[in-house]
């Protein structure tokens, strides 16, 4: 049987990596993700709409992308839950 984890198993473990890390170091990988994004700006067309997610405490914050989406045209839809 091979030693991997279920999804679900795999889900709690990951959620509990993202806990542990301090605020600083989340915000700081966050800063790198929406730089990265930007770099690779070809995902974002004008007249195009992309959808992103608000985010949990522990989750990227993409927020930062708003104004860089909206100079380049592009409309930014969020999921209501």
């Amino acid at each position: 049987m091979p030693d991997t984890l279920s999804k679900p198993d795999l889900r709690r473990t990951m959620r509990a990596a993202l806990r542990a890390l301090p605020s600083a170091e989340i915000a700081s990988r966050s800063a790198r993700l929406v730089e990265c994004l930007k770099a690779d700006g070809g995902w974002a067309s004008q007249g195009r709409a992309v959808a992103l997610f608000g985010g949990l405490p522990e989750e990227p914050d993409l927020m930062p992308l708003l104004p860089w989406l909206r100079e380049k045209g592009v409309r930014a839809v969020f999921f209501a839950v």
